[in-house]
Order: C-alpha cells, then structure tokens, then sequence
C-alpha cells in the first residue's frame, strides 16, 4: 500500500488525483491512501439539500469558501486548514467486498487514534462519523467505483470551527463539531497525527506502506 501526502491543495485538484489513483487500482495497482488539506470548501455529496447550506453565495465570496459538489455519501461538510482529511484508495476486492464493514473499519481507525491522545471517542450505529460526547470530531464520506473505494474522512485537529455553524453538517441541525485542539491541551501535530493513522491503517488493511 502507498502513501501520498499533498499537503495544502484545492479540493478539485485532489479530486482529480483521487480519480487517477481508482483507475490504478482497478488495473490492478496497489492500494494507497491520500493525505491533504484544503483551503476552505464546502463539499457537498448525494444527500445534500440546498436548505442545509444556511448562507448566500455572497456571504461564501466574502468568506472565501468555494462549494464542490463531491460523488460521495452524505450530504454537505467543511474542509479547511488545519483539519487531515484522508482519501484510501482500497481495494475491496482484496479486503471484504463489504461497503459497511469498510466504513466501520475507517471510523474505528480514528477511534484509535484519538485514544492515543485520550480522546475517548466512539461511533453510532444510525450515523456515520466519530463522536465526542454528542459532538462530532471526524466525519466520513466514500464512494466506490468496481469495489475501489475513494473520498473518506476529514478529522478535525485545529480547524476554524466557526465555519461549521454556516451549515448544517451532515444534514444534521444542530450538529455541534469540535476538534482534538478543543478536546486536549492544545495538541496540535498534524504530522505526528498522520503517523498514528498510518498504523492503524496497516494494523487494519493488514498492509505495509511506503511513501510514493
């Protein structure tokens, strides 16, 4: 399995380097997950309603926040700086050919992860995402194409958490987001963050990974 860190990139960008990677893995390369981070986006996948974007495009335009409509689960989420999100690029051919247990199985990396940090986190069984004491700290979108998963998750570290009250997340009202900043001593390193989520990547893909 690979892994590819883009670092800061606008969302179409790494939506486009998300694509070739599916068309890779169906031909039969190895997996890989993607890293990156955006500049602020609303993203908006099959389930969104125009109601749950709770501002006008003028309001966006000040802000600077562009909205991508993304074939993914889901309805509309926030990326932004300082928060990891994570394309894996999985062949389920070669794992389970099972979309749930897949989904499960991303939501029970983060969980592992923030325990690292003492962050006792957990998932629901009638939503996706991982959750914080009703507050949500990662949220989860895929889709899959010939059993090859793309898009992912977006783990919130130290994002700007106000641009989460400009929609409702998920399609959720009300849905209070909070981030591993918050829920910690500050701890804020990105880079050690993505280390752990390698592990446990690895622990449970069963596979080892090497940089591309």
């Amino acid at each position: 399995m690979k892994v590819l860190d883009l670092n800061q990139i606008d969302f179409s960008s790494a939506y486009d380097i998300q694509r070739r990677a599916v068309k890779d893995v169906v031909s039969g390369e190895d997996s890989r997950i993607i890293f990156a981070e955006h500049p602020h986006v609303f993203t908006t996948g099959r389930n969104f309603h125009d109601y749950d974007l709770l501002v006008t495009r003028e309001i966006l335009k000040k802000f600077n926040i562009t909205v991508c409509k993304a074939d993914r689960g889901g309805g509309i989420t926030y990326h932004g700086p300082g928060q990891i999100v994570c394309y894996p690029i999985i062949d389920l051919n070669r794992w389970k050919k099972d979309i749930r247990a897949y989904i499960r199985a991303l939501e029970n990396i983060i969980i592992k992860v923030l325990g690292n940090m003492e962050i006792d986190a957990y998932a629901k069984k009638e939503l996706t995402g991982v959750w914080l004491r009703d507050k949500k700290i990662a949220s989860v979108g895929i889709g899959v194409s010939r059993w090859v998963t793309y898009h992912g998750f977006a783990l919130n570290v130290k994002p700007d958490l106000k641009y989460f009250s400009l929609i409702n997340s998920c399609g959720l009202k009300d849905l209070v987001q909070t981030s591993i900043c918050k829920e910690t001593e500050g701890f804020t390193a990105i880079e050690k963050i993505k280390g752990f989520l390698i592990e446990e990547t690895e622990k449970t893909f069963q596979a080892s990974m090497v940089a591309c």
